[in-house]
């Protein structure tokens, strides 16, 4: 498929902030997961001391 210069500049920026987002959701997905791990494991000690 030949895309207008115009067009490609436009769906190669998209792409690049399609990056940008899934990064940021995987970080903000990795600090959550953390926390709920830490949680978890903490309510898992408790429960066997």
């Amino acid at each position: 498929m030949i895309f207008p210069r115009e067009e490609y500049n436009l769906i190669n920026s998209g792409f690049e902030s399609f990056k940008v987002i899934g990064i940021f959701v995987f970080f903000i997905l990795l600090r959550v997961s953390n926390v709920i791990y830490q949680d978890i494991s903490k309510r898992i000690i408790i429960l066997f001391y």
